[in-house]
């Protein structure tokens, strides 16, 4: 927990867990979440022009920190120590210390230097899965930022809550696309967005402004996603409004700052990969309780050999404690944890080569219980392409009529104008069941926005 200074000379107590800030509430009496601006009114966000002095700038990097996901890359001996100081390895060398002093040499020092072996490459295993996500990183495109009345180019590491910015899709042909740097709501324009990082939904989504909406109304996050642009989509197409009192330099759309670096979209599945992968394992309470049932009989067994030998007064005592501490201990053989990680591992490295990133193997076990697995995700069981097969509801009735000249033409004419196709880089993208519809009735729609028969 540390305290920190406002411009106020306001003492604040905050701790960060997770890559989460919290701060002190006195008005609450306990601890929230840092407070970002995604819960105002419309009228207050179609007022923003950016923070206005350089004072304002400063404190707000005071407050949010720079848009960038920064997580410390662990070393190789700190994974090591970690793994070294599992209970289930200590048992194992303590295992193999009894093994030593029964003079039984040779299999102990093998099965010692395995088990480091194995927790070596576990070490590095997790270091390189570490290194691997730190690659994903918030772009640093350059946009053009309203700061302290005028416009200036900056990175979009840079970028804090309440920035006004153009945003656009990147320029350049052979240009990859450029991804958005941070969560923000369109003032003024609209996009068409690829969120497949974040939904997994290969349709293009259409994005649009905050005009219209009532000024007092309130933004929310779950209802008013047709607004907003998520940290780490990617813009496929923009259009500017000009009509808008703050207009961009570049012809991008206008957008507001809303939440950067682990609290937007982006961030939010950072801090899930990140926070709840546990260490590659076999343990359960399933194992647990199995591995107690054994123990009451080693209890047993352990007992009644101490009885036999202390009856026999010429029997070494030293021999004999460490008789009834191998049985006891050979309940669980040493090998038995190793021998269980590696069969999740073996099922990791399966999954790898097949393109699948598992972000919690632990529950690669419980996968062994599954006999019927469904998917519902579109593109596995069934496809994102449509067939046209009619129109229904011609004449009051649900009869389906297929053959296209007996329809209206005012109906064709209606499925063939009333979408929202768009052409991208030559192609048509959009919604799978107007393309359908489009191609059904046998109609073209070309990249000026007009819709005419192919017959």
């Amino acid at each position: 927990i540390a305290s920190s200074s406002s411009a106020k000379d306001v003492e604040e107590i905050y701790f960060d867990f997770r890559k989460q800030c919290f701060i002190y509430s006195e008005e609450e009496d306990t601890f929230c979440k840092l407070p970002y601006p995604t819960k105002e009114t419309f009228g207050y966000y179609l007022k923003c022009s950016g923070h206005g002095s350089d004072a304002k700038v400063l404190a707000a990097t005071e407050k949010w920190g720079r848009n960038v996901f920064e997580y410390p890359q662990p070393t190789f001996q700190k994974l090591m120590k970690e793994h070294c100081m599992e209970p289930f390895f200590v048992f194992q060398v303590f295992c193999v210390g009894l093994w030593c002093l029964d003079e039984y040499w040779y299999y102990s020092l093998f099965t010692l230097f395995m088990l480091f072996m194995f927790e070596s490459t576990m070490a590095k295993s997790r270091l390189k899965t570490l290194s691997e996500l730190r690659r994903v990183r918030v772009d640093s495109q350059t946009l053009m930022v309203h700061r302290c009345g005028k416009w200036v180019k900056l990175s979009g590491t840079d970028l804090l809550p309440g920035d006004v910015v153009s945003i656009g899709r990147s320029s350049g042909q052979n240009e990859e696309d450029k991804s958005v740097p941070a969560d923000m709501l369109i003032l003024a324009g609209s996009a068409i967005v690829n969120e497949a990082i974040l939904t997994g939904e290969s349709t293009p989504q259409w994005k649009v402004s905050i005009a219209g909406r009532g000024i007092e109304e309130k933004l929310s996050a779950k209802r008013d996603k047709n607004h907003m642009l998520f940290g780490g989509t990617k813009i496929l197409q923009h259009t500017a409004d000009k009509s808008f009192p703050l207009r961009t330099p570049d012809g991008g759309c206008l957008a507001v700052v809303l939440r950067t670096g682990f609290e937007t979209s982006q961030g939010k599945l950072m801090r899930t990969i990140l926070f709840s992968t546990e260490r590659v394992t076999a343990n359960s309470w399933e194992s647990g309780l199995f591995i107690l049932f054994l123990v009451v009989f080693a209890i047993i067994a352990a007992g009644y050999v101490l009885k036999k030998g202390l009856e026999d007064p010429t029997r070494s005592k030293y021999k004999l404690f460490l008789s009834c501490s191998l049985i006891i201990t050979s309940v669980i053989p040493p090998e038995l944890p190793m021998e269980l990680s590696i069969a999740v591992n073996t099922s990791l490295i399966a999954l790898a080569r097949r393109g699948i990133f598992c972000t919690e193997p632990f529950r690669i076990p419980f996968a062994g219980k599954v006999d019927i697995c469904c998917f519902d995700k579109t593109g596995t069981l069934t496809s994102d392409d449509m067939e046209f097969s009619g129109v229904v509801g011609l004449n009051d009735s649900s009869e389906l009529v297929s053959d296209m000249t007996k329809v209206p033409s005012r109906t064709v004419e209606i499925l063939a104008s009333c979408h929202a196709l768009v052409f991208v880089d030559n192609k048509l993208v959009g919604d799978p069941l107007e393309k359908a519809a489009l191609k059904g009735i046998d109609w073209s729609y070309k990249s000026d926005e007009k819709a005419i028969p192919k017959k």
